[in-house]
């Protein structure tokens, strides 16, 4: 009967030596450290019991970050430059314009020469011309041109040769400038008058503004990544400008008055 009970104490020792080991923790959960097969396994805080560390891992459930990870940087702060100021005043006419009113009070003949003297620069005016007529040849062009204010006496022969519009294009182009341009244009066409219909300006508002500054921007974030900071400045100057530029134009009647 003893020789019974010692083999069977041999046999259940052999069946201990030979099944898996395993580690039983003061909680009665499994240490799976002891077993060469074991996984990582992580409990409800997303630590690893294990302690595996994955290269740049995260675990998108849970907040616990295992590894640095991907992650955000801060923004550098931003250099702003001077805004252009806006103008808000009286907007009266500029220097530029002068009614034909005033500009003829003294003359209102002129030649071809004295026209082509006050219209000196080409590229400051625009002409549209709306023509009822073809050029004429330089034989019938009128030798003096003459600006009215008024239609001409019924006592008169006229004859409407085409429509004129001109205006402005650079803020430094005067009105006589603009008019000795439209009668240029009416005389290619045959007129010896040219009736002022109507006048104004071509109101814009300019501004302009600049800067001048040394300044630096710097960003950080602590080694825990669990704050971050930014910090910018500098010093400079900044100015502008802004005001009405007034583009004076006019329409004319291109007349050939007899």
């Amino acid at each position: 009967m003893k020789k019974f009970a010692i083999l069977g104490v041999a046999v259940l020792s052999l069946m201990l030596f030979t099944s898996n080991s395993f580690a039983f923790l003061d909680d009665n959960s499994v240490d799976n450290s002891t077993n060469a097969n074991a996984n990582a396994v992580s409990d409800n805080t997303g630590n690893f019991s294990n302690n595996i560390v994955f290269p740049e891992a995260k675990d998108l459930t849970r907040n616990q970050i295992d590894a640095k990870g991907y992650r955000g940087f801060n923004n550098p702060a931003e250099i702003n430059y001077p805004g252009m100021p806006g103008y808000f005043g009286v907007a009266t006419p500029g220097s530029s314009f002068q009614s034909s009113k005033t500009a003829l009070i003294y003359k209102d003949v002129f030649t071809e020469e004295e026209l082509k003297n006050l219209a000196k620069d080409p590229w400051g005016s625009k002409v549209i011309v709306t023509p009822l007529v073809k050029e004429v040849d330089d034989k019938d062009k009128a030798e003096f041109m003459k600006m009215m204010l008024r239609k001409p006496g019924e006592d008169l022969k006229v004859e409407i040769v085409g429509y004129i519009t001109v205006k402005a294009t650079g803020k430094n182009t005067v009105s006589m400038e603009v008019l000795a341009e439209a009668a240029l244009a009416a005389r290619e066409l045959g007129a010896n008058v040219i009736h002022i219909t109507a006048e104004g300006v071509d109101r814009e508002l300019k501004a302009f503004g600049w800067g001048v500054g040394l300044s630096y921007t710097r960003a950080s974030i602590s080694d825990s990544e669990q704050g971050g900071g930014v910090a910018a400045g500098g010093t400079g100057i900044s100015g502008g400008s802004a005001g009405y530029v007034d583009m004076p134009w006019f329409q004319v009647f291109a007349l050939k008055v007899q």
